[in-house]
């Protein structure tokens, strides 16, 4: 994967992690819908690739902010 497609990666994925820690608060159901529908979003334009780094990065974002979302 070159620079610019590590940077744009890491890009996905801190929006995501902004945008769920904005989120927190709400109830579990709530949050891991909220958490996939912006994975779709962040992912949606990107060649597989990409796509699954952008997966693999928010995956471990989740999983600090609760383990028991990805099983």
């Amino acid at each position: 994967m070159s620079h610019i497609h590590k940077e744009l990666v890491q890009e996905r994925i801190s929006g995501v992690a902004v945008r769920l820690a904005c989120h927190a608060s709400d109830d579990h159901a709530d949050r891991t819908a909220w958490a996939a529908a912006l994975l779709l979003a962040a992912t949606r334009d990107l060649a597989p690739p990409d796509r699954s780094a952008v997966r693999r990065g928010v995956h471990d974002v989740l999983e600090m902010f609760e383990p028991s979302w990805m099983d």
